[in-house]
């Protein structure tokens, strides 16, 4: 190695930064996992018999590898993310001369404890090996068409990629999940039927369900639901690829960008991205348009502050999570401002002043989303959300192994290179950045809250983009030493290479479903509904009844049976898999029965643990169905104080 290769990848005080945010992450995994255990413990796990049958078999069975009380991991990784970031802008300003050698064990040590292992699935062999050629032929084919791209880059390449993404977006891989897309349907049904706000709740936040109730209301087959998610996967690819033509300097970067994005967004799975409705762009990723918003108008303008706010109201979840995001980027560019070029001290009072005329609009605009959120919904946070929060079914710990810890490098090096050269980049661009820092920040609160590697993916996107961010960054520097401006040339392509190499399996997985679909003249697959033979049947065993609740345990059922057959749907969740506690769920079940309903099941196991705490007086087990009914007249309302959130229709 020569001379000024070594300096550009030791001396250089970019390489330092480095090495130190490295020897930053070595040091929070150390600390973390050396207090993990009290972390964990603060959590009351809850007792198995105050829970319905689904949710206990959620703690205990099915995800019985993938639930472990994580007590408080998510607020700890959050803030420590934070510190990571202070640690990087203070060694920007005041700690520039030591020595890189202690970095760089300490980012060695990470190594050999962490790994490096890409999140979920898939990568380099699993099921499918004889297929590797192929797919690997038709990556290095991609890859190159992309290099050629790039180097002969005119505006009207990238477009011409967008449209071609088009194609794999809306054809279908696999199967949609009837059980995940009925957290949307179930709701929007009870919508449409006429139960307030107020007394649903809404599992995937109101915007989605809002949705499809538009499609009930429009008379729309909800097979095409699925289109919709279709589409969030390529106009996110197109927002992306929008930020990154406008803020990066290399606009070839924007074409890696794209195409990185769109192999993580769609490929990763065994399914599509958005064959479970929940992991869509549409839910996900709206950081983009905020972003996008910010970078166009300016990080104070009124419009970013009534984007929040719309979605504190109509997608909540993420909304608070936005909205956390937005106040904490003030602070960070507040705390970086204190800094001052240079290390120069900037006043703090005039500061604070400078920055309450800039934001109190948005900031007002912000608490207004929380007092139309709970005029709404009559609670800012909903008692389900809450519950399911406190119950923590299928939450892991964050594995020593897992790519998280890569990924807080990642936010935290984009961050302190970008504070390190701020004085050579706009305002505009490093408000920008900032934001999108804080908004990675908090958009990976969906992984700590269930730090499956899989859910990594999902929320890749903005990671990505401050990747890429860090390259465009390095490449403005024009570095003179040739070998390492090869690295930095060939860098995008690496990430891109890896990305397809190390999905695919879930390409070849991928590709084969759409062709299964191309064959059969379609895009997309079919819900499965239950079929009228046994609709017929459940008529029959109801005596016609329009009272019928469905309480099965199959992916889906309940809602298509409730569906189907037309009955009005009842209860403060919906779907009935919705519902967390056995002790709400029992008053209202016998409410249920005492209001003349008919219960109906096909899975034994939930009515064996349900019937033996209601009162009846006719059950029926009849081709699979276990019926039952209280044939005496109606007694109690189902208003009644012992059944909470419940609505009679």
């Amino acid at each position: 190695m020569n001379s000024k290769a070594f300096y550009y990848l030791f001396r250089h005080s970019y390489a330092q930064l480095g090495w130190w945010i490295g020897a930053g992450v070595s040091v929070l995994h150390v600390l973390f996992y050396q207090f993990a255990e009290l972390i964990w413990d603060q959590w009351t796990p809850p007792k198995p018999e105050t829970l319905t049958p689904t949710i206990a078999y959620g703690l205990t069975g099915l995800y019985t590898n993938q639930t472990e009380p994580d007590g408080i991991e998510a607020f700890v990784l959050h803030g420590s993310m934070w510190v990571l970031v202070g640690w990087g802008l203070i060694k920007t300003v005041y700690l520039k001369n030591w020595s890189v050698w202690p970095a760089v064990g300490l980012c060695v040590l990470f190594f050999f404890r962490a790994g490096f292992h890409p999140p979920a699935d898939g990568f380099l062999f699993g099921t499918g090996v004889r297929y590797y050629p192929v797919v690997l032929v038709g990556l290095s084919a991609f890859v190159a068409g992309v290099i050629w791209l790039s180097s002969h880059y005119k505006p009207w390449h990238a477009w011409l990629w967008l449209a071609a993404l088009a194609v794999p977006c809306f054809i279908a891989g696999g199967r949609p999940s009837d059980w995940d897309y009925s957290f949307v349907f179930a709701p929007a049904y009870a919508l449409v039927s006429g139960i307030s706000i107020k007394d649903i709740y809404f599992q995937y936040d109101l915007l989605l369900s809002g949705l499809a109730a538009l499609f009930f209301k429009w008379h729309i087959d909800l097979n095409y639901f699925q289109v919709l998610g279709q589409a969030s996967v390529w106009i996110f690819c197109v927002l992306i690829f929008w930020w990154a033509k406008e803020v990066f300097q290399a606009k070839q970067l924007a074409l890696y960008l794209l195409v990185v994005v769109f192999i993580m967004r769609l490929f990763p799975y065994y399914t599509d991205t958005y064959a479970e409705f929940q992991m869509s762009p549409l839910r996900l990723d709206w950081w983009i348009v905020v972003a996008l918003l910010a970078w166009k108008k300016g990080t104070d303008h009124w419009s970013v502050g009534l984007l929040l706010a719309f979605l504190l109201v109509l997608h909540r979840s993420f909304g608070i999570f936005y909205s956390i995001a937005y106040v904490e980027y003030i602070v960070l560019t507040m705390g970086s401002e204190l800094l001052g070029p240079s290390g120069q001290k900037t006043k703090f009072l005039p500061l604070v002043q400078t920055y309450v005329r800039r934001y109190a609009i948005n900031v007002i605009l912000l608490g207004t989303g929380l007092i139309v959120t709970y005029l709404i919904f009559g609670n800012v946070l909903s008692p389900g959300m809450k519950i399911y929060q406190s119950l923590k079914i299928g939450f892991m710990r964050v594995a020593p192994t897992s790519f998280f810890w890569y990924i807080i490098g990642i936010i935290a090096l984009t961050g302190a290179t970008l504070f390190r050269f701020k004085e050579e980049v706009s305002l505009q661009y490093r408000e920008a950045v900032f934001l999108l820092m804080a908004l990675t920040i908090c958009n990976l609160f969906y992984f700590l809250g269930r730090s499956h590697e899989h859910n990594l993916p999902n929320t890749s996107g903005p990671v990505f983009v401050l990747l890429f961010v860090w390259i465009d960054s390095l490449w403005r520097r024009k570095i003179p030493v040739r070998s390492i401006r090869r690295v930095l040339y060939w860098l995008p392509v690496g990430i891109l290479w890896f990305s397809g190499l190390a999905y695919m399996v879930g390409i070849k997985d991928k590709l084969s479903g759409m062709a299964t679909n191309v064959r059969h003249r379609r895009t997309i697959y079919s819900f499965q509904h239950p079929s009228s033979a046994k609709r017929a049947m459940i008529r029959r065993l109801t005596n016609h009844s329009s009272k019928v609740y469905f309480y099965d345990e199959s992916l889906g059922k309940n809602f298509w049976y409730t569906l189907d057959g037309q009955y009005p749907p009842v209860g403060y969740y919906q779907p009935y898999s919705a519902w967390p506690l056995l002790t709400e769920l029992i008053p209202f079940f016998q409410n249920l029965l005492d209001e003349g309903y008919y219960l109906v099941t096909e899975t034994p196991s939930e009515a064996a643990a349900i019937l033996p705490h209601l009162r009846y007086t006719s059950k029926v087990t009849k081709d699979g169905f276990i019926v039952v009914h209280a044939i005496s007249e109606p007694n109690r309302s189902l208003s009644t104080s012992d059944s909470p959130k419940t609505t009679s229709h």
